[in-house]
C-alpha cells in the first residue's frame, strides 16, 4: 500500500470533520442544557418575585399590627392611670373621711372615662 499526500489529506480531513461533528454537538447540547437552566432561573425568579410580595405584605400587615398595638398599650397605660388615681382617692377618703372634692372629681373622671357622661 502506498501512502501518498492525498491519502494522509484525506484522513486528516475526516479527522478533523470527526472533530467538528463532536464539537457541534457538544456545542449544541450546552446550548439546550442552558436553555433548560434558563427556563429554570426564570421559574425561579417568578417564585421569588411572589414571595418577596407576599413578604412586603405581610410586613405591611405586621407594621399595622404594631402600630395598632402600641396605641393599645398607650390607651391602656392612660386607664390604668385613671383607674390608679381614682382608687388613690378613694383609699384617702375611706382612711380620713374627707378629701370629699378629690372624691367627686375623681368620680366625674371614671365617669368620663368609662361611660363617656359630662359634667
Amino acid at each position: 500500500m502506498l501512502v501518498t499526500w492525498e491519502s494522509v489529506l484525506t484522513v486528516c480531513g475526516i479527522i478533523a470533520s470527526v472533530v467538528a461533528a463532536l464539537k457541534g454537538l457538544e456545542y449544541i447540547k450546552q446550548k439546550s442544557l442552558t436553555y433548560q437552566h434558563g427556563n429554570e432561573i426564570v421559574n425561579i425568579n417568578r417564585k421569588l418575585d411572589i414571595d418577596k410580595r407576599r413578604l412586603d405584605d405581610m410586613t405591611q400587615r405586621l407594621s399595622a399590627i404594631e402600630n395598632a398595638q402600641d396605641q393599645n398599650v398607650e390607651q391602656l397605660r392612660q386607664s390604668i392611670s385613671v383607674v390608679g388615681q381614682s382608687l388613690i382617692t378613694i383609699c384617702q377618703h375611706m382612711a380620713q373621711g374627707n378629701h370629699s372634692e378629690e372624691l367627686l372629681k375623681e368620680s366625674q373622671n371614671l365617669s368620663k372615662y368609662f361611660m363617656g357622661v359630662k359634667d
